[in-house]
């Protein structure tokens, strides 16, 4: 093949990478090492069953409990979730630092302009966000749950009941803002009855709080796929 030849075609592979965004999937691990990052969760895609209602109640230290208004709930775990795990993101990551960018109006009005959360497209920002080399975004998380049953030993007797096991999905994407250039992408799903194993990155509230270990577990999955490279688990 002429020299000339595979010059055209390095090009043209080059130029498909920088196009699709997902060109440095496989690059070095710790894409974050050093950079400034901006996270995002979108409350669009944030979606949980009813039997997350009493958990995420104790989660954000809710009083109501069942009787808490269903839209409150979701945007006071979406603002607990988001700055819990701002918080510790750069020591998991080896980031500069991080922000969450649902905290910051001006900020946030800028990306969501520019954002399409049902195609999970970002257009370009150029400096609308300053010096943030990268944004985390975090569409969709799906907190679901299954019935199972429980058998176990009493008196002498077998006993069965029924137990509800939760589960989640969740997506992370790493948008380059200037040119909406998607970087990495990886969806990571979990189940009660089969967590990673080893010390979680994150901890998210008092460490015997079951709902805020589970997200930890999750995010933690997530973002060790992410500093990896890995598009993830799911099926």
């Amino acid at each position: 093949m002429p020299s000339s030849l595979r010059a055209i075609i390095l090009l043209a592979i080059l130029g498909l990478g920088l196009s699709t965004g997902l060109f440095s999937q496989n690059d070095s691990p710790f894409p974050l090492r050093g950079k400034t990052v901006a996270v995002y969760i979108s409350r669009k895609g944030f979606t949980f069953d009813d039997h997350y209602r009493i958990p995420l109640s104790q989660f954000i230290m809710a009083d109501q409990g069942r009787e808490i208004d269903i839209e409150d709930l979701k945007s006071q775990t979406l603002i607990s979730l988001g700055a819990l795990f701002t918080s510790q993101l750069a020591a998991a990551t080896q980031a500069k630092s991080a922000y969450f960018l649902n905290a910051s109006p001006d900020s946030a009005r800028a990306f969501m302009g520019a954002y399409n959360a049902d195609s999970n497209q970002l257009g370009g920002l150029g400096t609308a966000l300053g010096s943030t080399d990268y944004i985390l975004v975090i569409n969709p998380l799906i907190l679901g749950s299954y019935k199972t049953s429980s058998v176990y030993s009493q008196s002498n007797r077998i006993i069965t009941r029924q137990v509800f096991k939760k589960t989640a999905r969740v997506r992370m994407e790493l948008f380059e803002p200037r040119e909406g250039l998607r970087m990495r992408v990886t969806e990571t799903c979990v189940d009660e009855r089969n967590m990673p194993k080893g010390a979680p990155l994150f901890e998210f509230h008092m460490q015997n709080s079951q709902t805020g270990n589970f997200l930890a577990r999750l995010f933690s999955s997530a973002v060790n796929s992410l500093n990896e490279g890995s598009t993830g688990n799911c099926k």
